[in-house]
């Protein structure tokens, strides 16, 4: 009885974990970064520019759809990630990233992880260019 209670908190505890990463993968991100628009185009594709990672077709100015497998995208499309980029007045670049596409089962976004981590850390290497 105590392995089985114990195998349904494992399971539990993962599906949770699961669906807290799909929601955070479905937040836009909005930030000013203290580049021009160019050299943050640049760092963007620089940063998508790995094979794990393909340019697309989609909604933003750079858009970009995971290859292989993350979490719960075994039969289904990988996500897709657009960024917009824009000059402000003030010099500054003003950067939107969001998932423009996915597919999810049970609430599950396919390979949510990866757009999850991957957002993130573009963001931490835009924001050392200065924000």
């Amino acid at each position: 009885m105590n392995v089985l209670v114990a195998v349904v908190v494992i399971f539990l505890a993962i599906f949770g974990l699961a669906i807290w990463i799909s929601v955070m993968a479905r937040k836009q991100a909005d930030f000013q970064v203290k580049a021009p628009p160019l050299e943050v185009a640049n760092a963007v594709q620089s940063h998508f520019g790995s094979v794990w990672w393909k340019p697309v077709n989609g909604d933003g100015d750079l858009n970009y759809q995971s290859k292989g497998l993350g979490l719960s995208s075994w039969g289904m499309d990988n996500p897709i990630i657009s960024i917009n980029i824009a000059e402000m007045d003030n010099g500054n670049t003003d950067v939107s990233a969001w998932m423009s596409f996915a597919a999810s089962r049970m609430g599950i976004v396919s390979s949510a992880d990866r757009v999850y981590l991957k957002r993130r850390k573009m963001i931490k290497k835009l924001e050392e260019m200065g924000v």
